[in-house]
């Protein structure tokens, strides 16, 4: 495993990494018209997503960039490889080339402005364009974008083979080694990969059927029957 200690560091304009640094537009709830396109907020959860629009007009939408949160849970960024409609409390991040693995690797780094702002102190325009951040160099004191790739590429697979062991001990463990061919109670579910992205919008076209899960969906139980090769592909995806 490649080691961030042995690395050397220089900081580095926001301004100059990223090709497009612009805030999202501002979008009233009461405009909000029920959908399945993202909508990125400033929520420290869920990637940002603060719920599901179909709204089309006087939006911004962005993809495959990173999203800084600009107020409310303040510095939370994330990587959003799907298009979505960003709201005026973020702002979108996005150099021309950039893998999803060197992304990732930076909005890691960029999270760390969290420490210097504040419910109180928000990251507006003017603060952004002034910001700086860490990033690991080569030789010739340039970002070293390579070895941000290899490192999460890396890290990326280490945890997926943890996951994938313990999603087949938790499988065992609830199916008692044969197939699963009886109800599985939502705490089971829940246990089983966590409470990561589980909504209506995601299991509504599953089609292969085995288990029955409740889903809890903006305070409506909703039932669904979902197979264990879907749970563990879901587990892996989301690392």
């Amino acid at each position: 495993m490649l080691s961030l200690k042995d690395r050397e560091w220089k900081p580095f304009s926001v301004i100059d990494i990223f090709d497009e640094v612009e805030r999202g537009k501002r979008l009233k709830k009461n405009d909000h018209v029920e959908g399945k396109r993202p909508y990125v907020s400033s929520s420290a959860k869920n990637n940002g997503v603060d719920q599901f629009i179909g709204n089309t007009e006087k939006v911004r939408t962005f993809k495959n960039c990173l999203s800084l949160a600009n107020s409310g849970s303040v510095g939370a960024c994330f990587y959003e490889p799907f298009e979505f409609v960003a709201s005026d409390h973020i702002t979108h991040l996005q150099r021309a080339g950039t893998s999803q693995y060197i992304y990732l690797f930076m909005a890691t780094t960029i999270s760390r402005l969290s420490e210097k702002y504040d419910f109180n102190r928000e990251i507006n325009d003017y603060r952004i364009s002034r910001e700086k951040i860490m990033l690991p160099v080569t030789d010739l004191g340039e970002p070293d974008y390579q070895f941000m790739e290899e490192y999460m590429k890396a890290l990326i697979l280490k945890k997926r083979k943890q996951y994938q062991c313990y999603v087949e001990d938790k499988i065992a463990r609830i199916c008692g080694g044969g197939p699963m061919n009886y109800w599985m109670m939502w705490v089971e579910l829940k246990i089983l990969i966590g409470n990561l992205f589980l909504s209506y919008h995601y299991l509504q076209d599953w089609s292969q059927e085995k288990a029955k899960v409740l889903i809890t969906y903006h305070n409506q139980v909703r039932e669904y029957r979902i197979s264990v090769q879907q749970i563990e592909i879901m587990v892996l995806f989301v690392m």
